[in-house]
């Protein structure tokens, strides 16, 4: 790896997507990597609940500086199939020396505190504990809905979001990354996040609990959420005519199952948009693929050693 000195520092370069920085062992400077690998200009650290990081503006890429040090000076990761994360010897996670770090068994980290700070696409957020979030003094809108003007409907989702920018990121996302998830992830085989209340749009931290995907509160929670939707549905869009393909609400039989990332319900036998077939099942195998007859079409023109000579 290419290795440059600097104020008696040893620097390496890291990159993420087309963003590329040099970073001390130290852990406390970080250069913008310029032409011809220059240094060029401080890197401006920033700190949110994830760690300290630097952000380039124009692409939107956050490197958080553990990630950069540990990368470019320390052992790779253990590949023995089990799951790690950066840990801090002395515990100070704002000490990212090289001597500092050091892989550590994965484990979901809770927090205890009313409120943190999270940088998304630039901007600081705040987030609390009761699952509000603030954004330049003023509180953010949570949606479990989006209008859709072509059909003239709302969409209900389970999963509330906020809009970030032009992105719709979900609030059960943000909760999980400020560690506002009760109890641990590690050992679960499918994990998945449970509303204690049954309530899918109560995001309050004592609300919020790592389950099982198959464990009977969540089943539970499952039917209600089925219900739920059914009611949102109706008191969003009422009577109104659906297009010919949508999902109505009273289509979904409270025994299925909602998928926890998407929102949607799953292994629906119903066609999700107008012209699409149905999901392939046992009872109703994909059609064989017949391959398209070119005959018809002649023989190509001869355009020589360059394809794209025009004909």
């Amino acid at each position: 790896m290419k290795e440059e000195f600097k104020d008696g520092k040893r620097f390496r370069p890291y990159h993420k997507d087309r963003f590329w920085i040099w970073v001390a062992d130290s852990g406390d400077s970080v250069f913008h990597y310029g032409a011809n690998g220059l240094f060029k200009g401080v890197c401006k650290i920033l700190k949110d609940c994830r760690g300290p990081f630097v952000y380039e503006s124009w692409s939107g890429t956050q490197i958080y500086r553990e990630n950069a040090v540990m990368t470019c000076f320390c052992p790779p990761c253990p590949k023995d199939g089990k799951d790690y994360m950066i840990g801090y010897k002395d515990g100070n996670m704002m000490n990212c020396n090289y001597h500092n770090l050091k892989w550590v068994p994965y484990h979901y980290q809770n927090t205890t505190k009313k409120k943190e700070i999270l940088y998304m696409d630039g901007d600081k957020y705040e987030i609390f504990s009761n699952g509000t979030i603030k954004c330049d003094g003023q509180f953010e809108d949570i949606y479990d809905y989006w209008y859709d003007d072509d059909v003239d409907l709302n969409y209900i989702t389970p999963e509330p979001f906020v809009y970030i920018g032009r992105e719709r990121i979900k609030v059960y996302k943000i909760m999980r990354a400020c560690g506002y998830v009760q109890g641990d992830d590690a050992d679960l085989q499918n994990p998945v996040i449970l509303h204690r209340d049954m309530n899918y749009r109560n995001f309050a931290s004592d609300n919020l609990e790592w389950v099982e995907k198959n464990d009977p509160r969540y089943l539970a929670y499952q039917k209600q959420i089925s219900q739920d939707l059914k009611a949102r549905d109706m008191e969003m869009n009422g009577n109104h005519p659906r297009p010919e393909g949508w999902i109505n609400s009273d289509q979904i039989p409270p025994s299925a199952s909602i998928d926890p990332i998407t929102g949607a319900p799953i292994n629906l036998q119903i066609p999700p948009f107008p012209g699409w077939p149905a999901p392939s099942s046992s009872e109703n195998p994909p059609a064989p693929f017949t391959p398209p007859d070119f005959s018809s079409f002649g023989e190509a023109p001869d355009v020589g050693d360059n394809p794209l000579k025009p004909i």
